[in-house]
C-alpha cells in the first residue's frame, strides 16, 4: 500500500515535471509570438504610410474628376437591389410584410407608377426606359541715366498713354439756364479717368468749363455783394458728374470690373497687372488695392443686411465651409471661409478664424429654420441649443459608396444606383411649388429611401469592419433623420451641392494667390463673392450689377440699403427716378446740354 502511495506521489511529481516544461514551452512561444506581432505591428504601420503615400500620389495624378459611373451599371446594380429582397426575404432588416411593400411600392416608382411583379422578364427593360424618361424631363517708360527704359513707379499720367479718349463736356447749370447769354467761357477744369466700355481701356476725359459773367452783363445789388450771396466777379464751373468717383482715377466701369476679374474669375491682382499692361494701361497693384478698399466701403453694408434679411425670413439655409490660408509671419494660419444659401434669395459669404460651433452659431444668430450641411460636429450645438432643425445631403452620402468602389464595387454600385433614382425623382419635381415637390417626394422617393434604408441594415452586418464600404454604410445609419428630413418639407434641397459650388470658387482662388495677405483680404473676398454670387442667383451680369451700384451707393440712403442687394436690384432699377438714373448711367452714355458756339478764350480781369 505505501509502494502504490510512492507510484503515484513518483507519477504526480513526473506529470508536475512535465506540466512545468510544457508551461515553459508555451512561455517562450507566447514571447516568440509577441515579437512576431510587434514586427507585424510596425510592418503594417510602415505599409498604411506607404499606402497612403500611394493613394495621395494616385489622387494627385488624377486630379478632381466628376463622380460618374455608367448608367447602365446603376440600372443593372439597382435591380440585382431588387431581386435581392425578392429571393431572401427572410434576410431582410424589416419584417417579410414590410420588405415586399418597399420592394413592390420602389418598383412602382422605378417604373413611372405602374406596379410590376417580382422578377418580371421585362423589369429591366421597364426600368430602363423609365429611367430614361426622368432623365429627358429635366506705352513707353522714362529713361534712366544710362538710357534703358526705366520702370516706372507710382500712379501714372494718362495723359502719357496712347489710349483712346472719349470726351464729355460739361456747363454749368446757371449758364444753361441764361442760354449762355450774359456769359464768357474763361477756362476749363480738365481731368482723367481710367473707363473701361466693352471691348478695352478707354481715357474718359471730363471737361468742366468754367465760366465768368461778362462785365456788361447787369452787376449784383451792393446788398448781395455785402450778403455774400453774388461775388464781385461770379466764376462758376461745372459740378463732376455724380456718378464719377472724386479723387480715383479709375471709373465705376474698371473698377467693378478689377473685382469680376479677381473674386469671380480668380485672377490676383499681379497677373490683372500684367493684363492691362497689355490692354495698353499698366494698373499697379497699389491702384487696385486702393480701388478695392474705395469699393468694400461703398458695399460691405449692402451684404451686412443681406445677411440679416437672410437669417431673418429664411426657412432653410444651407452651409458649408472650406479652409482660408493667411500670410503670418513665418508660416500661414487657417482661417475658415463660410457660405450660407439662403432660401430667401441671399448668397452670403462669412469667415471666422475658428472652425467651431459658436463661430457658426454667431453668424447665423437667430436663425431657428432647417440648416442643410453635412455632417460636421460643429452644427450639433445649433441643433441642440438653437433649435435648428438638421438636414442631410445625399450626395454627401453618395461620395462615401463612390470612394468604396475600388473595394466592394457591388455593394457601392448598389447604394448609388438607389441615390441615383432620388436624384432622377428630384429633377421631376424641379421647378414645381415646395406642396407639389413634397407630394412628388411622398409618392416616389419615399419607397426608394425605405428600400435604401433596408439594404443599409441588411449589409451592415456582412462587411469588414472599418473598410471604406462600412465607413458608408455607417455614415447612412447615422445620418438617417436628417437624410429623411427632405421627404417632409418640400423646400429643403435633397443635396447640398449649392454650397460646395460656391466655395470651389475658393479652391480655385487658393491655387492662384496661394493665400489671403491678412483679415481685410477676407473681408473683401467675402463681400464682393457674396454680391456675385447673389447676382448670379438672379441672373444679373455681376459686372453691370457693381458699377451701376459702385454709382449709386454714395447717394442712396443708409436707411433703405437692403434695395440694392441684387434680390431687389431689378425691382429698385424701376423705382428710380430720372436723375438717379443719369447717375446709374455711364457719364459717355449720357447727352450732356451744352452752351452752342461757346469760345475758349482768356478774360482779363480787372486789378
Amino acid at each position: 500500500m505505501a509502494a502504490s502511495a510512492c507510484e503515484r506521489c513518483n507519477e504526480g511529481s513526473e506529470e508536475l515535471r512535465r506540466a512545468r516544461v510544457r508551461i515553459g514551452e508555451l512561455t517562450l512561444e507566447v514571447t516568440r509570438l509577441r515579437e512576431q506581432l510587434r514586427e507585424a505591428l510596425k510592418l503594417n504601420v510602415l505599409q498604411q504610410g506607404d499606402l497612403t503615400r500611394y493613394m495621395e500620389l494616385v489622387a494627385s495624378l488624377q486630379g478632381h474628376r466628376p463622380e460618374r459611373v455608367a448608367r447602365d451599371e446603376l440600372q443593372l446594380a439597382f435591380e440585382h437591389v431588387l431581386e435581392s429582397f425578392t429571393d431572401t426575404p427572410a434576410a431582410n432588416a424589416t419584417s417579410e410584410d414590410t420588405s415586399e411593400t418597399s420592394e413592390t411600392t420602389a418598383r412602382e416608382a422605378a417604373t413611372g407608377g405602374e406596379a410590376a411583379p417580382p422578377r418580371d422578364e421585362d423589369e429591366s427593360d421597364a426600368a430602363s426606359a423609365a429611367a430614361t424618361a426622368l432623365q429627358g424631363d429635366r506705352s513707353g517708360s522714362p529713361s534712366g541715366g544710362d538710357g534703358k527704359p526705366r520702370k516706372g513707379h507710382g500712379r501714372r499720367k494718362l495723359s502719357l498713354t496712347n489710349l483712346p479718349v472719349r470726351e464729355i463736356i460739361l456747363d454749368p447749370p446757371e449758364v444753361l439756364a441764361d442760354g449762355g447769354v450774359g456769359w464768357d467761357l474763361m477756362d476749363a477744369e480738365y481731368s482723367e479717368r481710367l473707363a473701361l466700355p466693352r471691348g478695352g481701356f478707354e481715357r474718359l476725359r471730363i471737361v468742366r468749363r468754367t465760366w465768368v459773367r461778362r462785365s456788361d452783363a447787369p452787376a449784383p445789388t451792393v446788398a448781395q455783394q455785402l450778403a455774400g450771396e453774388v461775388p464781385s466777379v461770379q466764376i462758376v464751373t461745372a459740378p463732376l458728374p455724380e456718378g464719377v468717383w472724386p479723387s480715383i482715377m479709375g471709373d465705376a466701369s474698371a473698377i467693378a470690373h478689377g473685382i469680376v476679374s479677381k473674386y469671380d474669375d480668380s485672377l490676383p491682382l499681379h497677373r490683372q497687372e500684367h493684363i492691362s499692361d497689355r490692354r495698353g494701361f499698366r494698373i499697379p497693384r497699389a491702384t487696385q488695392c486702393n480701388w478695392l478698399e474705395a469699393a468694400y466701403d461703398c458695399t460691405r453694408r449692402i451684404v451686412d443686411v443681406m445677411m440679416i434679411d437672410g437669417v431673418t425670413y429664411s426657412n432653410v439655409i444651407a452651409t458649408d465651409a472650406t479652409g482660408a490660408p493667411v500670410r503670418a509671419k513665418g508660416s500661414c494660419r487657417h482661417a475658415h471661409i463660410f457660405v450660407f444659401l439662403a432660401d430667401h434669395g441671399h448668397i452670403v459669404f462669412r469667415h471666422s478664424a475658428k472652425h467651431t460651433g459658436l463661430a457658426v452659431r454667431a453668424m447665423l444668430d437667430g436663425f431657428h429654420g432647417t440648416l442643410l450641411s453635412d455632417a460636421h460636429g460643429i452644427y450639433e450645438v445649433l441643433y441642440r441649443e438653437e433649435g435648428m432643425t438638421d438636414a442631410g445631403c445625399w450626395s454627401h452620402a453618395r461620395r462615401y459608396f463612390y470612394k468604396a468602389i475600388a473595394t466592394d464595387r457591388e455593394r457601392a454600385m448598389q447604394a448609388i444606383a438607389m441615390i441615383g433614382k432620388l436624384f432622377e425623382i428630384e429633377a421631376l419635381a424641379q421647378g414645381l411649388s415646395p406642396d407639389e415637390r413634397q407630394r412628388i417626394r411622398r409618392e416616389k422617393s419615399a419607397p426608394v429611401v425605405d428600400l435604401f434604408e433596408a439594404w443599409v441594415d441588411r449589409e451592415r452586418p456582412r462587411v469588414e469592419p472599418r473598410s471604406p464600404i462600412d465607413k458608408a454604410l455607417g455614415y447612412c445609419i447615422n445620418q438617417r433623420l436628417s437624410l429623411r428630413h427632405f421627404l417632409a418639407d418640400g423646400r429643403v434641397p435633397i443635396h447640398n451641392n449649392g454650397s460646395e459650388a460656391e466655395l470651389r470658387k475658393v479652391a480655385l482662388g487658393r491655387d492662384n494667390w496661394m493665400f489671403f495677405e491678412n483679415e481685410t483680404g477676407l473681408d473683401w473676398y467675402c463681400v464682393f463673392r457674396s454680391l456675385i454670387s447673389s447676382c448670379a442667383m438672379h441672373g444679373l451680369n455681376a459686372e453691370i450689377y457693381l458699377e451701376q451700384v459702385l454709382r449709386l451707393a454714395p447717394h442712396w440712403p443708409v436707411t433703405r440699403v437692403l434695395e440694392l442687394a441684387p434680390k431687389y436690384w431689378k425691382q429698385t432699377l424701376e423705382a428710380l427716378d430720372e436723375h438717379q438714373r443719369r447717375i446709374i448711367t455711364a457719364p459717355w452714355e449720357l447727352d450732356w446740354p451744352l452752351v452752342d458756339g461757346a469760345v475758349l478764350r482768356p478774360v482779363t480781369r480787372a486789378a
